[in-house]
């Protein structure tokens, strides 16, 4: 395969908000710097920096032979350099990806479970799967930089291992871009979103040869942007760890603040199944708005269901799902919700579903959310009917409500699910261009609540209106 070799040196080295520690860094891999690239703009080989900094006369270039496994040299949408994992967890199982990317570290990386520190700088959950950002390669099954997802359980993203429950913590991140921290230690482990930390038992004692960033090896698979990801073969005290945080936090313009959250909640669509390169609605709006605290929690076949009713279902679960992430310190908890057409399809149609998100709504608000309610597209059953009773029925329970829907009178992008334009092949789910519909009506919406732009009686029927960046 023919490349091209783009070597850029842009290193962080000294920052406004420190220094990175060099002692004992064995790896160190920047976005825009040491590429080798297909002419697509894959990453074939992502080089170790570190060297750089660290001079121990070894290099840990990352490398991947196969196309289909090679993420992609970008920048984001505020143009700063990153490396995209296209595909992620929620991807895997549709078509025509079945796979997630992945670049292998060699096994000229060694260091220990016992006495390792890792730092990443990259955006957060994607959805609600588990998902993995840095195996050990011959640690089976386990990961060390990642997030859990154990659906049925208390679980929401924990920052923790996959195995066996190891050392679940009470940190979920959120969708954006962080600096996410893992530190191993004979004694605990140590765990970091930005500088808020949680505390684990020491994981088991394992040597380490070569790893792998992405998780192809266990099939948890990395979606989502890496900007910086920093090994250490030592176990940093928390003030050389907060010292690297805020490095990287002041390298990469990471926000730490926020004032508002929003949690989408929904099914396949909103989880993002066949949207092209990470881009589900959520995404699109996490990165339009990132000032915002973004959770997508579209799980696929999901119901909203009632009271009682257990398994894959909104009304039970977001006690355990949803709460977790509720921000009392906040000015605002968003709860986004679209759906859902799999209660259409089979549970009745319109008049018990209706009353399914009513109940469910109520439920929400009690609990503190302000709940946003849009209508759902073309392609599930009796969804006019159920629109309708979205548009015109008061609900003291929805602090907001949008119409992104079939049948709008605003928009009509998503009302004929044969078009081709914004609708996948199953008529169902949606491409890039129908979620970038969904985003621009939550995005007028927000923007409206946050005071930024009034719109007045303007409509987004043809996806003209200017939205901002």
């Amino acid at each position: 395969m023919f490349t091209k070799i783009f070597i850029l040196f842009f290193l962080f080295a000294a920052t406004a908000g420190g220094q990175i520690i060099t002692n004992n860094l064995v790896a160190d891999y920047q976005a825009g710097a040491g590429y080798t690239l297909t002419e697509a703009g894959q990453v074939s080989q992502w080089s170790d920096q570190h060297n750089t900094l660290n001079n121990d006369g070894v290099t840990n270039n990352a490398v991947q032979s196969d196309p289909v496994l090679m993420p992609l040299a970008t920048t984001d949408r505020w143009g700063d350099a990153c490396v995209l994992y296209p595909n992620g967890e929620v991807i895997s199982y549709t078509n025509p990806v079945a796979v997630g990317n992945a670049l292998d570290i060699p096994a000229t990386l060694t260091c220990h479970s016992r006495t390792s520190s890792v730092y990443a700088v990259c955006t957060g959950p994607y959805s609600h799967e588990a998902q993995c950002l840095l195996q050990f390669t011959n640690w089976a099954g386990s990961v060390f930089v990642g997030w859990r997802s154990n659906q049925g359980a208390s679980e929401y993203w924990p920052m923790s291992p996959l195995t066996a429950n190891l050392n679940d913590t009470n940190i979920f991140p959120p969708m954006n871009k962080a600096v996410f921290t893992v530190i191993g230690s004979p004694t605990a482990t140590a765990w970091f979103w930005n500088t808020n930390k949680a505390t684990g038992a020491a994981l088991a004692a394992q040597a380490f040869t070569g790893a792998q960033i992405g998780g192809n090896l266990i099939g948890s698979y990395y979606g989502g942007q890496i900007y910086r990801l920093l090994i250490y073969r030592d176990s940093h005290s928390d003030a050389q760890a907060l010292q690297v945080i805020n490095a990287l936090i002041a390298a990469h313009n990471v926000r730490t603040n926020y004032s508002t959250v929003v949690v989408s909640r929904g099914e396949s669509n909103t989880a993002g199944v066949n949207a092209n390169r990470l881009k589900s609605w959520t995404w699109q709006l996490m990165e339009r708005y990132p000032e915002v605290k973004w959770y997508n929690h579209g799980v696929g076949s999901s119901f909203i269901s009632t009271n009682g009713t257990t398994g894959n279902v909104w009304y039970e679960n977001d006690f355990t799902y949803v709460d977790l992430v509720y921000d009392s310190n906040a000015v605002s908890n968003l709860l986004f919700v679209r759906g859902n057409g799999n209660d259409l399809n089979t549970q009745g149609g319109s008049l018990p579903t209706f009353g399914r998100l009513t109940n469910y709504t109520a439920q929400r608000a009690s609990r503190g959310w302000k709940v946003v309610v849009d209508t759902l597209g073309d392609g599930v059953n009796d969804v006019s009917n159920y629109n309708l009773m979205i548009r015109t029925n008061v609900v003291a329970s929805w602090f907001g409500r949008v119409d992104s829907g079939a049948g709008s009178a605003v928009e009509t992008r998503l009302t004929d699910n044969a078009n081709r334009t914004y609708f996948y092949a199953d008529g169902t789910h949606y491409v890039n261009a129908g979620h970038s519909v969904i985003r621009d009506h939550f995005s007028r919406w927000l923007d409206g609540y946050l005071g930024y732009k009034t719109f007045g009686a303007a409509t987004i029927t043809t996806g003209t209106l200017n939205l901002g960046p």
